[in-house]
């Protein structure tokens, strides 16, 4: 039996001001990542959706909304204050302080069933613009009528940043 413990500490985190205002604190461990966010004050986050990844949130502090594209379309809005959590489920997601205070929260990102880890994790997320997320809402495109298969392989190529 192993009696031993591995930790990091705060001085070791990869510290990121994002073009958008949001500082990030990165912990990156062998088999997942955990992120201390700081969102400032009404901010909206880029539309983006994780391939392989498995993203949970936990709120600190403040308030998120969170903006989750369905597969009928429709946008669903969920609102979370602090304490609350959002399993992601390779969800089309934002998240958005609507408020006059930053909001502090945790992400917790693992990938499931690993498969090539260095790779899966660095190339994970795809972006989308409000733009690209209005097309997909137009009534001719059905996204749920796509197959699995299809359905990543058009993603891939219309949101490859």
């Amino acid at each position: 039996m192993n009696f031993s413990a591995d930790y990091q500490k705060s001085s070791t985190a990869i510290t990121v001001q994002k073009e958008n205002g949001t500082l990030v604190d990165y912990y990156l461990r062998q088999n997942f990542e955990i992120h201390f966010n700081t969102l400032p004050k009404k901010l909206t986050q880029e539309w983006h959706a994780h391939q392989y990844l498995q993203e949970i949130v936990f709120v600190l502090t403040g308030g998120l909304t969170v903006e989750i594209f369905e597969r009928n379309q429709s946008v669903r809005r969920i609102e979370l204050a602090a304490h609350d959590l959002i399993t992601m489920n390779n969800s089309l997601h934002r998240l958005i302080n609507p408020f006059e205070e930053a909001c502090q929260f945790i992400v917790f990102r693992f990938i499931p069933e690993p498969t090539d880890y260095g790779r899966d994790i660095t190339k994970d997320k795809l972006w989308f613009s409000d733009e690209e997320v209005a097309q997909l809402s137009q009534p001719s495109f059905k996204l749920e009528e796509l197959q699995e298969s299809e359905k990543k392989n058009y993603l891939k190529t219309l949101f490859q940043h």
